[in-house]
């Protein structure tokens, strides 16, 4: 390795660098800019960079320099160079076939190149990305480029352009997601468009300009066929109200289904709208009142925004949708609005017939967490119970006290399905912002000081978050990091000073079912009653469900099951998402497979009983939570892509999002506690933590149902268990917060501890 000295005032160009040759300075221009990780060198900014003859260059920036850097440098920019080394490049995998590659260290100097005569204003808003190369440093290719795909970009070899051989490439185009919206729009056409150069030449499609990237998209034909969403609102339509379709057509917004929303608006406002004229005629008790149409399309319109915003979206995102007319007068927080508005009495009320039901022990927890509020002393308090210990009880107390005081209150939870137990519950992750890859790096995401997020947060009293040990420790870092610098402090406390409350269970005992011949029969008549098969019972789902450690054994459970109710419907599913075979009837028990709608409880491990099959929609009543009957809920086919896989391609499906619910596994059992279960293990539990999840999903022990059975299906008596030592639960309290300024623990007699 050499460094590379100015000891002369001499513009070299990239084919002559070497290691251990003493050079002035390079001029050359980003052509490629992307991050990157590995465990020897951490956190890194790598770059192509291309000189005047058009000889590329790989070039790296260490850890210590990408704050130094990082805002300096953009795809497109022409930079001077100086000071850097040389070295050699290895590896089996390289960007260019340049012998060597350049790295940056301490001393580096550089800076963006202009030409003089360009105008201010062109270089404050100079665009990054596909630039042409014939401005600033005199940057020509041959136009022989200009016939290339993306992926077709020939490379430098001898000093001469030509097409690159398959089997070598300088790069990839990074996988995008549908919602990563204008960068996803971008690469789909940068695998389509030949030869641009410029963003307008992208968009540019039979010699029309288009505004965005999803217009040339669905120009150029490249755009998902929305029919059958038109023809799932009108279903939905046909079979309820206007207003199941409203909802329904909002949660195809949240989803991200729809390719060009204002399309399937066009197509579907009639159906949509159908009930507006006669819900206001009944709300004002005038039957002679007419409303025009566009009155007509704003209050459905209306109520579509407050169903998104509800669900943390904004009709902003699709700029060709119709908007309502008041959109955009609003100036205030939602967020806090949203919170606010409980009304006091009714808040006071409900406090008050809890406090008639709490216990001594109860009462204790509560008023310690309460004072802390009340005083504003902060702090982290750790809830501890089994299941029936009535944790959820002791958090709509403390809510209903300090919203009764008009204070702010967010009930979190680990996942959706526990969230729904909380009133106003939301999932961590979408309450905060906290990535679900989360690391001892990550912030919050979009609660950047001044944000409505970051308001909300400042003005909170008190956070709950149940079922915490399901969620990993830094995802509690990362919230407490973005909170201390929210919530700046002369003190050092935790969360900036805010009450947290983390819930959590831990005990539980067995009970073991004597053997019979067919062990899944023998289950489901232990759980769901001998004569399920034609029971008319519309709760017999609700309280009632069969658990067992992995996948294979919930699909025998589940095809048994399926296999004793009378019709079905066949469905084609993604592998390694929902299965290949879906088979439902009517009265099926389902659950959801991703968070659908939170503001209409449909989250990852919601159940449903089905109620009607229609050729693009599933009816559903919920069954989780205390939503128990009486609306229907909709649920369309979605797209999904499934998060990894071993091929080295994507795959993205549209599919229906449930799968068969009489059994379940164990972990998406984790937040429920229904009155009846049986847990079939017909092989050991396989991880820490798993049979007592399984366990302590009831409140008593003659509410739990055991079935074990040997490689031969031979019942036995006992079974083996998964436990890490170094897991126990004062370390994994510890876990939790290891920076905790409070950490308090009293007797617990009733299983219950603080």
């Amino acid at each position: 390795m050499a460094m590379v000295r100015a000891f002369k005032n001499i513009v070299s160009y990239v084919r002559e660098l070497k290691p251990r040759k003493d050079t002035s300075r390079i001029e050359v221009r980003i052509v490629r800019l992307w991050r990157n990780y590995n465990k020897e060198s951490g956190n890194t900014i790598e770059m192509v960079l291309v000189d005047k003859e058009g000889t590329r260059i790989h070039a790296s920036v260490g850890e210590q320099l990408i704050k130094k850097i990082d805002d300096k440098l953009r795809e497109g920019d022409a930079i001077v160079v100086q000071l850097f080394k040389v070295y050699d490049a290895i590896g089996e995998y390289r960007t260019t076939p340049h012998p060597y590659k350049i790295g940056f260290f301490q001393t580096t100097s550089l800076r963006v190149f202009f030409d003089e005569d360009e105008p201010i204003e062109s270089i404050l808003n100079k665009k990054t990305g596909y630039l042409s190369f014939s401005t600033n440093l005199g940057f020509h290719l041959p136009d022989q480029e200009l016939v290339f795909f993306y992926e077709d970009e020939p490379i430098e070899s001898t000093r001469e352009w030509v097409p690159r051989k398959r089997g070598f490439a300088i790069g990839r185009i990074a996988h995008i997601q549908p919602s990563g919206d204008k960068l996803y729009f971008l690469r789909v056409l940068l695998n389509w468009v030949r030869g641009p150069t410029s963003y307008e030449d992208i968009r540019t499609v039979d010699g029309v300009l288009y505004p965005t990237y999803e217009d040339a998209c669905y120009a150029l034909g490249l755009m998902d066929d929305d029919k059958e969403f038109i023809e799932a609102i009108k279903d939905a339509s046909d079979c309820s109200s206007a207003t199941y379709a409203r909802k329904l057509f909002a949660r195809m917004l949240v989803s991200k289904s729809l390719s060009p929303p204002h399309v399937v608006w066009e197509a579907t406002w009639e159906y949509l709208t159908d009930d507006i004229l006669y819900k206001k005629r009944r709300e004002t008790g005038r039957p002679d009142m007419n409303l025009t149409i566009e009155q007509i399309k704003n209050i459905a319109l209306t109520e579509i925004k407050n169903h998104l915003l509800s669900n943390g979206r904004s009709l902003k995102k699709w700029p060709h949708m119709p908007k309502p007319e008041d959109f955009g007068s609003y100036n205030g927080n939602r967020l806090i609005d949203d919170e606010l508005k409980y009304v006091v009495e009714d808040q006071l009320k409900e406090n008050e017939r809890l406090m008639a039901m709490i216990t001594d022990e109860q009462r204790g927890v509560y008023e310690q967490i309460l004072d802390a509020v009340l005083t504003d002393s902060g702090g982290v308090f750790f809830l501890y119970g089994y299941g029936g210990t009535r944790k959820t009880f002791v958090y709509r107390a403390l809510s209903s006290a300090i919203r009764s005081r008009g204070m702010i209150v967010l009930n979190t939870a680990s996942s959706g399905i526990a969230a729904l137990l909380l009133e106003g519950g939301r999932t961590a992750h979408s309450r905060f912002g906290i990535p679900i890859d989360a690391d001892e790096f990550s912030t919050c995401k979009k609660m950047e000081p001044g944000s409505d997020r970051a308001e909300l947060v400042k003005a909170v009293k008190l956070i709950v978050c149940d079922e915490a040990p399901m969620m990993s420790i830094h995802c509690f870092e990362t919230l407490d990091r973005t909170m201390r610098d929210i919530i700046r402090s002369s003190e050092e406390k935790p969360f900036g000073g805010k009450v947290v409350v983390f819930g959590g269970d831990f005990r539980q005992i067995l009970s073991v079912i004597p053997g019979g011949e067919d062990p899944i029969e023998t289950m489901a008549k232990e759980v769901y009653g001998k004569a399920f098969q034609t029971s008319t019972d519309k709760d017999l789902y609700r309280h009632r469900a069969i658990l067992t450690p992995t996948n294979d054994e919930v699909d025998k459970i589940n095809d048994y099951m399926l296999s004793q109710l009378p019709e079905f419907l066949n469905s084609v599913k993604v592998a390694g998402m929902p299965r290949h075979c879906l088979k439902l009837k009517v009265c099926a028990p389902i659950m959801c497979l991703r968070n659908m709608d939170v503001a209409d409880d449909l989250c990852n491990g919601t159940r449903l009983i089905v109620t009607q099959l229609l050729p693009h929609v599933i009816e559903g009543r919920i069954i989780t939570g205390n939503k128990i009957a009486g609306h229907p809920v909709w649920i369309p086919r979605m797209f999904v892509t499934p998060p990894d896989t071993k091929f080295p391609f994507r795959i993205r499906r549209r599919q229906f999002l449930v799968t068969l619910a009489s059994a379940m596994t164990i972990n998406k059992s984790q937040g429920q506690t229904p009155e009846s279960v049986g847990l079939f293990l017909p092989r050991p539990v396989f991880s820490h933590g798993q049979l007592y999840v399984a366990l302590s999903r009831v409140k008593s022990r003659s509410e739990l149902k055991i079935l074990i059975t040997g490689k031969e299906g031979k019942t036995q008596t006992k079974t083996l268990n998964v436990i890490f030592k170094q897991m126990g639960s004062d370390e994994l309290g510890d876990r939790l917060y290891s920076g905790a300024s409070r950490f308090l623990t009293t007797s617990c007699h009733g299983g219950m501890s603080i």
